[in-house]
């Protein structure tokens, strides 16, 4: 949870401190953000990655306590299934899940640049361009939807205790991120026509009736 607080901080000082930077000195303005970028975003990907790995890889030998085993347990172990038919569904949500999000992660940074992905035009606005894509009358940020799908895989892999909480980590991070970082910047951008498209298009939880909508995305027929 640390971790997941200090990466997302560090993202949110970009967003805060973005008039500052522009009146100290125009020209390094994005370079010094991307630093922070640089910084901030590894924070989040170690979480990411390490939702992957059972806890019990990190230690040298065998922990020792019982509590901890149980919680990095999948909790198929504990369930009718039979192992072998727990890890088999473990397997087929988690390749399932990763694929996904990385098909969507590929095909937002092909549609829409990683001029986009990487706040280019957080300060520099007037450059940027207007952004009909289908995409956007379902999902406000398929990227993020593309993150959350990667870190459900690593959920299932391991399908603990742990793992769960390290996804609701990254996904209640990145809610409060969207929700009190970025939107503000939005809504002061656009005003009420943000608000109103806010209300009617979910941030980055997809629904039933857009799935084939965002299939369409990723196979590039929208």
């Amino acid at each position: 949870m640390i971790t997941v607080i200090i990466g997302l901080n560090i993202l949110r000082s970009i967003w805060k401190n973005k008039e500052k930077y522009i009146k100290e000195n125009k020209r390094t303005t994005y370079q010094r953000a991307f630093k922070k970028f640089t910084i901030g975003l590894p924070f989040l990907f170690s979480v990411i990655a390490h939702i992957f790995i059972p806890i019990r890889s990190f230690f040298l030998i065998t922990p020792i306590n019982n509590f901890t085993i149980i919680l990095s347990t999948s909790i198929f172990a504990f369930s009718p299934f039979t192992s072998l038919i727990g890890f088999y569904i473990q397997v087929i949500l988690s390749l399932f899940y990763l694929i996904l999000g990385l098909l969507i992660v590929r095909k937002s940074l092909q549609v829409f640049g990683i001029d986009y992905m990487t706040l280019v035009y957080l300060f520099y606005p007037n450059e940027s361009k207007i952004q009909n894509h289908r995409i956007y009358s379902i999902l406000h940020h398929p990227t993020y939807t593309g993150a959350i799908c990667i870190t459900l895989g690593g959920l299932f892999i391991n399908f603990s205790i742990y793992s769960i909480i390290q996804f609701f980590m990254i996904f209640l991070g990145l809610n409060c991120h969207i929700r009190f970082v970025e939107e503000p910047e939005l809504i002061e951008r656009f005003g009420k026509s943000y608000i109103e498209y806010r209300k009617n298009v979910p941030a980055f939880l997809i629904r039933f009736r857009d799935i084939p909508e965002l299939f369409k995305f990723i196979i590039g027929k929208r």
